[in-house]
């Protein structure tokens, strides 16, 4: 039996072409498609989040909606590279295609028909399971509540070997017989969780501020005076806006001795050719045009003085205050 070869748009919403008794066709267009019943395949996407531990050859169990208890073994066949495209109707969960192959199909299917799919990832024996609603994400680290002889109750790290959509495997963390608590977020306060070391990006924030000539995406150039872009704060005095001191918040000083604790690897207070030479490219440029004396070194000193000359070039132009959002802000 045949399929009519219809062409649909992205959306499935329209046919392009549409096959049936009074169509006209043109020169070697698809008519109809012709299945092989021996070289049965599912057509099945799969979540984006869940695509990279499929590969091919992977076992697979198949399930017909309109047979119901009919069992099927297949194997991964073929994974896309890429996504499929999207449509008004989608969500911007990405999916991929993946074609299982039907092990020795029986007659009784046809094309068309839903199927549900479980590819096995990961077998193992004898292993340790809890439901995921009895693990709960603190950090980088899984935990369970574990209630362990009378009424009190015990926060255990687990390690996880394996999970799926409902079971997650215990490497280590629990033994049989422990009695867990599920819906951990309904029972926060029964867990004794550590404190989370909070992550100090404050050098990203100053790099901003920094100038292309040094790697960063500070300007390169004067800003030009408009309405508003004051090279006065509000208190009336040169770069006194919230930016900070000079040109939209750069600060020799401070950069000074950032570059000095990032690069002196051996700490004794100057920057060797070699010191010099293992930061970005513009910034060893102009450290290299720093070094004054001729000694082959760069002093703190003369870091200072190149950084203040990057400043006085970004105020040459005029209007040497803070970046536009922060003009007019008194001290």
């Amino acid at each position: 039996m045949g399929v009519n070869a219809n062409r649909t748009s992205t959306g499935g919403a329209n046919a392009e072409s549409v096959v049936e008794a009074g169509a006209t066709v043109r020169e070697r267009q698809e008519i109809i498609k012709l299945p092989d019943p021996t070289q049965m395949h599912v057509d099945c996407k799969i979540n984006e989040s869940r695509i990279t531990l499929i590969d091919d050859g992977m076992p697979s169990l198949i399930s017909v909606d309109a047979i119901p208890g009919l069992e099927l073994k297949g194997r991964v066949k073929k994974v896309n590279r890429y996504a499929e495209p999207g449509s008004w109707f989608s969500s911007s969960t990405k999916e991929y295609t993946t074609l299982v192959e039907i092990i020795n199909p029986p007659e009784t299917i046809r094309t068309g028909m839903t199927a549900e799919v479980q590819i096995f990832v990961e077998q193992l024996e004898d292993a340790l399971q809890v439901p995921i609603q009895a693990l709960y994400e603190h950090g980088e680290q899984m935990y369970c509540l574990v209630r362990r002889g009378g009424k009190e109750f015990e926060t255990v790290p687990v390690t996880l070997s394996a999970t799926n959509s409902t079971m997650a495997a215990i490497e280590s963390g629990l033994e049989e017989g422990d009695v867990v608590v599920l819906n951990l977020r309904e029972n926060l306060s029964l867990m004794d969780l550590p404190e989370l070391e909070r992550q100090d990006n404050s050098d990203l924030r100053e790099l901003r501020n920094e100038p292309k000539e040094l790697g960063g995406d500070g300007p390169s150039e004067p800003r030009g005076e408009r309405p508003g872009d004051g090279g006065q704060g509000g208190s009336g005095e040169p770069g006194a806006a919230r930016g900070g001191p000079g040109g939209g918040g750069f600060n020799p000083a401070m950069i000074a001795n950032r570059i000095m604790e990032s690069m002196d690897s051996d700490g004794d207070g100057q920057l060797s050719s070699e010191e010099v030479k293992g930061g970005d490219e513009r910034r060893s440029q102009m450290l290299s045009s720093a070094d004054k004396d001729g000694d082959g070194n760069v002093s703190k000193a003369e870091v200072l003085q190149a950084l203040k000359a990057v400043q006085s070039r970004m105020q040459s132009g005029g209007g040497g205050g803070g970046p536009p959002s922060n003009a007019g802000g008194g001290r």
